[in-house]
């Protein structure tokens, strides 16, 4: 993301010392651990006026939980301010940026996976069906893929259950390549969708960063 943001001349900057967001703790039940996390995302983050996240699931922590973790407290504003700050790459790019198209080339088949938490989608599709040479198959069954809520460790069975049928329509879809825009959805499908000899799975801003060639409708 950082690469293509200077390759597109974008005022992207990478914090040192980021950390979990908080949201996998809050999750298993560690309120504690997970409002100390809630902090740290502040120090670093304060004063930036745009926060970009891959995670959709880091997303719904700074745009609602950060704020109730923190009522109440001298960081409440801040927190606050930042649940509005925060976006993804494809909707900073659309949105943000006035990049209506990044010049893509991609010979085959793309499948879009959407996300549970995802708002972007729009922004995703509208970039993806501008990639030249790619042809956008149907997108797969929408559910949850099995990662979310800490369901894979804590429920591995029945992360299983949502998972299969969604690796199904992958590999029926023939595609050869699946972008999505939760990283937490790549981490969990890319050994599955291998094991099934399915097409592998990137996030967009990945997808973006490997075939860019040039810009339209945005800075250079």
């Amino acid at each position: 993301m950082i690469n293509l943001a200077k390759r597109l001349s974008l005022p992207v900057s990478l914090p040192p010392g980021q950390t979990c967001c908080g949201l996998t703790a809050l999750q298993a039940g560690h309120s504690a651990a997970a409002l100390t996390a809630a902090r740290l995302q502040l120090r670093l983050f304060s004063g930036y006026d745009v926060l970009i996240t891959t995670s959709s699931a880091c997303r719904r922590m700074f745009r609602e939980h950060l704020p109730r973790l923190l009522r109440g407290q001298p960081e409440a504003e801040e927190a606050a301010r930042l649940a509005t700050a925060c976006t993804s790459w494809a909707k900073f790019l659309v949105e943000h940026a006035g990049i209506e198209r990044v010049c893509c080339r991609f010979e085959g088949r793309l499948a879009y996976f959407p996300t549970c938490h995802g708002d972007d989608e729009d922004a995703i599709l509208q970039l993806l069906t501008k990639v030249e040479g790619a042809e956008l198959v149907a997108e797969p069954l929408r559910q949850c893929c099995g990662y979310g809520n800490n369901l894979s460790w804590r429920h591995p069975q029945l992360a299983h259950a949502m998972t299969t049928p969604i690796l199904s329509d992958l590999r029926l879809s023939h595609a050869d390549l699946v972008v999505t825009g939760d990283e937490g959805c790549c981490i969990h499908l890319a050994p599955l969708l291998e094991r099934v000899g399915a097409a592998p799975i990137v996030h967009i801003a990945e997808f973006l960063a490997d075939y860019c060639g040039e810009v339209n409708g945005g800075p250079r």
